[in-house]
């Protein structure tokens, strides 16, 4: 193997490998504008039940004042904040978009070797081993590494994000 060649797999597996990260990054700052909007919700649900347990308390004297002498006073209920949920499967179906579309492109890539390796060997009658010499060339090499650096670099991520 020429020495191009190794320099070629080693970058595609090294960019496969930052790609990888690359959304772990976005997450990360996904993550913290999601945290600082969920803050500023909250801040914005606490105002509204403050004001809405001010009316109430405000409501509440005026009743207790029309109804001195019956003494009926009214309990405020406590506000409700309860959190907001999300759509499970939407979650679910954005999960799966990246893995389909490697499948996508590993079956693909398959489908183009083994086309290949059926003409070099059918049309140009080479033997097995000088048509997979042919088809599995450093392009394809730094194409294979470079994926699974990625999905690899992705998993050891995760495990490392799920740890801490």
């Amino acid at each position: 193997m020429a020495l191009s060649a190794i320099v070629a797999t080693l970058s595609g597996g090294t960019a496969g490998l930052l790609g990888s990260t690359l959304p772990h990054v976005v997450d990360l700052v996904k993550t913290q504008y999601e945290r600082k909007h969920d803050l500023e919700m909250r801040r914005l649900d606490v105002e509204a039940a403050q004001s809405h347990a001010l009316e109430e308390v405000a409501e509440a004297t005026t009743k207790v004042v029309r109804c001195e002498a019956e003494h009926a006073e009214q309990p405020i209920a406590p506000p409700s904040l309860a959190p907001v949920g999300t759509c499970r499967w939407i979650d679910l179906i954005s999960d799966l978009v990246r893995p389909l579309i490697t499948y996508a492109f590993f079956g693909l890539f398959l489908a183009v070797k083994i086309v290949g390796l059926y003409v070099v060997m059918h049309y140009q009658h080479a033997p097995v081993s000088s048509a997979m010499a042919t088809i599995w060339d450093d392009n394809a090499q730094v194409t294979f590494v470079a994926v699974l650096a990625y999905w690899f670099g992705q998993r050891s991520l995760a495990q490392f994000d799920s740890s801490t």
